[in-house]
């Protein structure tokens, strides 16, 4: 046993929670946007013309990470590719946490996925935080 506490100091692999918690985060994702668009009236003929002629700006935030911060109106999220984003929460924004649905039960370490609105800054006003606890295995 080495001063790791693991057998040849191989650290604990995380990689199967982490794909869970990933592939939960897309389909409650999916399920939310296939809810979204499925209630939407269809767009008149002269109305799909113009979308189809013009570009609209993108205006939705997404970001995908680690929790770095949490003061309980906003957490900070250092994405899977490294930028770091500000999420600020509202009263109207749903927390999905494995263990809580309050922007308290997001931790400082929590993997988590936010879809939101998009402000100049860059930063997001989350609509939806999704997310699941870090965990450890216990060492022997």
């Amino acid at each position: 046993m080495t001063t790791s506490g693991h057998p040849d100091g191989e650290r604990p692999r995380h990689g199967i929670a982490f794909s869970v918690v990933i592939g939960i985060c897309l389909l409650v994702l999916a399920v939310i946007a296939g809810c979204l668009l499925r209630d939407e009236p269809a767009p008149s003929v002269a109305a799909s013309r113009s979308v189809m002629t013009s570009n609209p700006p993108i205006d939705f935030g997404v970001t995908a990470g680690k929790v770095l911060t949490n003061n309980g109106a906003m957490i900070t999220v250092a994405g899977f590719l490294g930028a770091e984003t500000i999420v600020y929460a509202t009263v109207h924004t749903k927390v999905l946490m494995i263990g809580g649905n309050h922007l308290s039960d997001v931790r400082v370490g929590d993997t988590v996925f936010v879809h939101g609105d998009k402000r100049t800054d860059g930063s997001i006003t989350a609509k939806f935080i999704i997310g699941g606890s870090s965990w450890q295995r216990p060492v022997r």
